[in-house]
């Protein structure tokens, strides 16, 4: 069986032919790159639209093959700008019309994960479904598969990566798209300039970074600035991406998206893929936007009995990850095996010791040591601080010992139960459960204490009621922006880890959560999430 693959959500058309075998029969491309600025949609739609034909004809050509061969028709029919979508969903249906085949509409992320998991299969074995981290332009999530979803468990919370990339580039002079130009100039880059770390669980914000770097970039040099940055963010996007494994127990890690492409990214999570003792991939070559993806992707949806009507292919802009059935693919159950007494999370190696607990925050050797250093001597100071004043509040370890220079703290050991396993366990106590989490939260926010990491991973239950723990990425604030951010995160966290019982742990949360200004946190909280930036 033969798929055709159109891509056209953003700078490319693509087309790709493939077969059932994983064979890649074509790979065509086609790029707009506009003369000054970034990409303006309805001019790359009309280059899209002026080269369809042209793309077509050259793919089957390449192909060698007659078009009479191809059974089925593949077209990206979402996220993306929506004169391009448009543009390449007509030339879909078209096609399809045409040749009297089925079509098929794919999301364009989903699409970049399966190319990724096609490629790594082929080079190594036993390759199961990964934790994904998918950055492109308008896309950072890191995704991994769960009740036939992938779920979102971290993302952006302002702008992609390659959009900060390429906002930077073009404020700066350099022409899109800028990523692979800023990672040249990295490269002759010999002072790290510090820029803000913004990372919160497993979300990230670039938009302080980029501001930071726009005006370093007005009096050092850009060479520097370019390393800055990049060191920066990319070490943002391993921890939480390792912050992720550790939560999900993952035992493979792809990278995939345009931004791939980057070598020192590629690096980064290559070496904390081997601390954590799991294999990496990459697709190489197939990294940015291709019609090859979209084909693949098309043809295994086809495979697993997914059928589509004409009017179920409508383009959408706003085409989530974890809004698609992933009906063909198996989630794996088995989970790593923990050593008794001893716990490895994303920053710190926990040993249990009679009824204490120390936690050692280790070097992450991804990261620059001028970055590294700061973090763990920040973060160990600030949980301790955070600990003992949310205990005149709330349940939490109390603090025998802070040894700064080992950023270390040795702590009451509370349980070895999480809520999440307790949920997973007792799915029908997740009305209790909501309630007590709000009423906890309650008293944080009403001391101003902002958490940070706001999961059910880093709540302990004893006796039936909540601890709470992972205080380092917390920090103290009166904003109601960092409140609203802090259960942002948690409602993410509860959605892509209890979906089932989402809206009752949700709504139990909301009506026990009653800090003073919780008009303004919940108004705030919806404004995030209307921003349209999560695909």
């Amino acid at each position: 069986m033969i798929s055709l693959g159109l891509e056209g959500t953003a700078h490319t058309l693509g087309v790709g032919l493939i077969d059932d075998e994983g064979d890649i029969l074509a790979d065509i491309k086609k790029t707009y790159s506009p003369g000054e600025g970034g990409i303006h949609p309805r001019e790359a739609s009309r280059f899209m639209a002026d080269r369809f034909g042209e793309a077509v004809s050259e793919a089957i050509s390449s192909a060698k093959i007659d078009k009479s061969e191809i059974d089925l028709i593949s077209f990206s029919q979402g996220p993306g700008l929506g004169p391009c979508l448009s543009n390449t969903g007509v030339g879909a249906r078209a096609l399809a019309l045409s040749l009297d085949k089925p079509l098929i509409g794919v999301n364009h992320c989903v699409a970049h994960i399966e190319i990724g998991n096609l490629q790594a299969r082929k080079e190594i074995k036993d390759w199961d479904q990964p934790l994904v981290l998918y950055v492109s332009g308008g896309n950072t999530q890191i995704i991994m598969l769960k009740e036939r979803r992938y779920r979102v468990f971290g993302e952006t919370l302002d702008i992609g990566i390659g959009n900060m990339l390429d906002k930077f580039g073009r404020l700066v002079g350099i022409q899109h798209p800028a990523g692979p130009k800023i990672e040249k100039l990295a490269r002759a880059g010999n002072k790290y300039i510090q820029l803000p770390y913004v990372v919160k669980g497993n979300d990230l914000s670039f938009s302080g970074l980029l501001t930071e770097s726009l005006k370093h970039a007005k009096k050092e040099r850009l060479e520097d600035v370019c390393f800055s940055l990049q060191e920066t963010s990319f070490a943002m996007l391993t921890e939480a991406t390792e912050r992720a494994l550790c939560h999900l127990k993952s035992d493979s890690l792809l990278l995939t998206g345009g931004v791939a492409n980057n070598t020192r990214l590629q690096t980064m999570l290559s070496i904390m893929a081997k601390d954590n003792g799991v294999p990496f991939s990459v697709p190489k070559g197939y990294c940015g936007d291709n019609g090859v993806m979209i084909a693949w992707t098309g043809l295994v949806m086809h495979q697993a009995g997914v059928k589509q009507r004409l009017e179920d292919t409508e383009v959408d802009q706003d085409f989530r990850t974890d809004k698609v059935d992933i009906s063909w693919a198996e989630e794996k159950k088995a989970k790593p095996k923990q050593v008794e007494g001893k716990w490895k999370g994303a920053e710190a190696i926990i040993t249990k010791k009679g009824d204490q607990v120390r936690k050692r925050r280790v070097e992450k050797k991804y990261r620059l040591p001028e970055i590294d250093l700061s973090i763990r001597k920040a973060r160990t100071t600030r949980e301790a601080n955070l600990l003992k004043r949310a205990a005149a509040g709330l349940r939490t370890p109390g603090v025998s010992a802070v040894l700064k220079q080992n950023y270390e703290i040795t702590m009451e050991f509370i349980s070895n139960t999480t809520v999440s396993q307790y949920l997973d366990s007792n799915p029908t106590a997740s009305a209790n459960v909501g309630r007590d989490i709000g009423a906890n939260i309650t008293k944080l926010h009403d001391d101003n204490i902002i958490h940070g990491d706001l999961t059910t991973s880093n709540m302990l239950i004893e006796n039936g009621d909540i601890a709470f723990i992972d205080f380092g990425l917390g920090e103290v604030s009166r904003r109601v922006e960092d409140k609203a951010t802090d259960i942002l995160l948690l409602k993410k966290a509860m959605n892509a880890n209890h979906s089932q019982i989402f809206d009752e742990l949700w709504g139990s949360f909301l009506k026990t959560y009653k800090p003073e200004n919780r008009k303004e946190i919940l108004a705030r909280l919806e404004r995030a999430e209307q921003r349209g930036r999560y695909f």
